[in-house]
């Protein structure tokens, strides 16, 4: 298999069914593998994915756990795990998630181009939602795309963990700089698909941004976009100890030497 699909979850028998199934999709399911991260959940996820499985026998599904609580802990494991099986692209994505066959066709076109290591998906919440989230509002009048492109510009471009791809190759060599365990933002509040995006951004990574968006739930999106700009964006992406630690810097420095 040359995709491994990598899914942590979390009591999400409500949504699981949903996310699975919108990967059924012919031309790109002759390439790829699925491997589902458990992080303890007591609800009845497992027995619905396991069921999915047996009516689905043709998918190369394979579900492991993590007890560390937390999707931090669960997301890593998924990517590392997803790194060591030789596949050549990681896709990652949550378990309230749903994609559409226009956005596999773009992953479908991202592994096939060496022009770039990084897919970035655009997300959006279900329709009759929108109302409820002032984030939204923008889609209302056509400006989504234009204030995306505004913040790629000013904080740098970044990817978030409902949706994106990474070249197997790439993550590899960004891997060692994901360190979870020393930060704190993550640990306090799970921020490790942005820690994720700032290594790729800042260690030169190409990113493609899709054209098509998938559908996630509301739940963890702001109703506040004030609170949201100068709070998340200001402390955690460009130029912030979060952003760009040490580490990375010196990786920086002596690649720009070469």
């Amino acid at each position: 298999m040359n995709i491994i699909v990598a899914i942590p979850f979390y009591n999400e028998e409500k949504t699981i069914l949903k996310t699975l199934e919108s990967f059924l999709y012919p031309s790109f399911l002759e390439r790829t593998s699925f491997l589902l991260i458990d992080n303890n959940s007591t609800d009845r996820s497992v027995q619905i994915i396991k069921k999915f499985k047996q009516a689905n026998p043709q998918l190369n599904l394979e579900i492991d756990s993590e007890s560390k609580q937390g999707v931090v802990f669960a997301r890593k494991k998924a990517l590392d795990q997803a790194l060591e099986s030789g596949s050549k692209i990681i896709i990652s994505t949550d378990a309230d998630t749903v994609f559409n066959p226009q956005i596999l066709e773009e992953i479908l076109a991202f592994y096939k181009n060496k022009d770039y290591d990084v897919f970035a998906g655009k997300g959006t919440i279900p329709d009759q939602q929108k109302l409820l989230r002032l984030l939204y509002f923008p889609e209302f009048v056509k400006l989504s795309t234009v204030l995306w492109n505004l913040e790629f510009k000013i904080f740098g471009k970044y990817f978030f963990g409902s949706c994106f791809a990474l070249k197997t190759s790439f993550y590899k060599k960004i891997r060692p700089f994901f360190d979870i365990k020393k930060s704190l933002v993550i640990n306090q509040k799970g921020a490790e698909d942005l820690l994720l995006s700032r290594r790729a951004y800042y260690m030169n990574g190409r990113f493609l941004r899709s054209k098509s968006k998938v559908i996630t739930s509301p739940r963890r999106f702001t109703a506040d976009p004030v609170n949201w700009l100068i709070g998340e964006r200001k402390k955690e992406y460009r130029n912030t100890k979060f952003a760009i630690d040490k580490k990375t810097l010196s990786y920086i420095k002596i690649n720009q030497q070469k």
